[in-house]
This record gives structure tokens, sequence and C-alpha cells, in this order.
């Protein structure tokens, strides 16, 4: 077995949800993810989410490898 490609990848996974959907609902609450190379300030993005219909936001940094192999 060799390895033959990685891949690295860095992005900002932004959730949108209620919270009070989430305490009563858990896993199956509605929420909504967008995946970003960058994003504005908090502030703007709470705007954004107020506008959504949502009242709370987290947003994930994600770092990435990949790593292909032959066998």
């Amino acid at each position: 077995m060799k390895q033959y490609d990685e891949e690295k990848r860095e992005y900002l996974i932004l959730e949108m949800m209620n919270a009070e959907d989430v305490a009563l609902n858990g896993d199956k609450a509605e929420t909504v993810m967008t995946e970003h190379e960058e994003l504005p300030s908090p502030e703007i993005i709470a705007e954004q989410v107020k506008r959504a219909g949502f009242d709370t936001f987290e947003v994930a940094h994600v770092k990435e490898t990949v790593k292909r192999y032959q066998v």
C-alpha cells in the first residue's frame, strides 16, 4: 500500500437554529448549515440569522486532511 495523494482544506461552517427548538427537540431541531471560506463579523452574522428567522448561531472552524492510498 502506498499513499498517492493528500489534500488539506480549511473552512468554516455556520449553523443557524432556534435555541428553544434545540432544547425541546435535540438532533431533530430545524437547523441550516452553510460552508464558507471566511465570514463577516459576529454582529453582521447575527443580523442575517435574525432575518432568516433564527435566534442562535454557531461557527465551526474545520481543518481537514484527506489521505488517499493505493492498495
